[in-house]
């Protein structure tokens, strides 16, 4: 029978919670921790690609949010490239731009609350990104963030 390590059941105690608890409606910072794409990432519209984020704060108040990341599926379907143009407006940058060179870089999200439709979690709510938005570091006083 497998076992945790130690080390790896000291970290999973740790673990401050096992929700999955939206954020509140609003405008949140985040850090773009990720692009993934790939052949398993396929959706009823076709090929899409998941944008992993950090939260940081509120916007444009800065107040310290909760930690923890959101997820969006940018579909590259003709019928969704307003979010795809979207996303790297957020960014400052052209769609021809690799996402690697977007890592670690901060932009706003509206974050709303959905309910998921389908599998185990169905009838649960979720953070869902709203829209993707330019982090005006000059109205915050903070660093430009590229």
């Amino acid at each position: 029978m497998p076992k945790l390590t130690k080390a790896a059941a000291k970290a999973v105690d740790q673990v401050e919670s096992t929700s999955f608890a939206p954020y509140d409606p609003g405008l949140y910072v985040v850090v773009l921790e990720e692009v993934q794409a790939g052949p398993e990432l396929q959706g009823p519209a076709g090929p899409y690609w998941k944008a992993i984020c950090s939260v940081e704060s509120t916007y444009p108040d800065l107040e310290e949010a909760r930690k923890g990341k959101t997820f969006d599926n940018l579909s590259l379907s003709d019928a969704a490239a307003w979010k795809m143009k979207q996303f790297f407006e957020a960014f400052g940058v052209p769609a021809d731009t690799d996402t690697d060179e977007m890592i670690g870089h901060k932009v706003v999200q509206r974050l709303g609350i959905t309910t998921i439709q389908k599998g185990p979690r169905a009838g649960e709510d979720t953070t869902d990104v709203v829209e993707w938005c330019t982090y005006e570091a000059e109205a915050v006083g903070d660093e430009d963030p590229f």
